[in-house]
């Protein structure tokens, strides 16, 4: 289910996109809900790179990424979870370097295999997470430490 910006009045209009139709959204979506949709990657969602770049809320929970291909596309994320894929190390990696510096407020990549210390290192040294209010669903505060725990 996505939020576009065209509805009706007082509120935003929903739509219900089931998964690999995203290349037939032409409204601007900012609140994107793909939680359990059975894809490797956005990518394989479909969506144009505009689509994409108008997601400011991303929540693709409990689903089958096992890449990141798509992430890049994602200039304006502020809020992003990716919670309870498949995602290896290797990719989470990779993901460090994809995410705009200093933009998220929230990450969350709990309960991918590839989750380690060396991963949540990468994203404090690529920036990722310096504007983060939560990561991995924990209040962050001075002590860094508490968000691969």
């Amino acid at each position: 289910m996505c939020r576009s910006e065209a509805g009706r009045e007082g509120g935003p209009e929903l739509i219900n996109v089931p998964g690999g139709l995203l290349h037939w959204v032409n409204d601007p979506v900012h609140y994107l809900d793909l939680g359990g949709i059975p894809a490797a990657s956005l990518v394989d969602l479909g969506g144009s790179p505009t689509f994409w770049a108008g997601v400011t809320k991303l929540y693709a929970s409990n689903g089958a990424l096992v890449d990141v291909r798509g992430l890049q596309l994602l200039r304006n994320i502020k809020y992003l979870y990716l919670d309870n894929n498949k995602l290896p190390e290797n990719e989470l990696m990779v993901m460090a370097g994809m995410l705009p510096q200093g933009q998220l407020e929230c990450l969350d990549i709990r309960g991918n295999p590839g989750l380690t210390p060396s991963v949540m290192d990468a994203l404090l040294r690529h920036g990722v997470v310096d504007r983060c209010q939560y990561v991995n669903g924990r209040r962050l505060d001075l002590d860094l430490t508490s968000i691969w725990d």
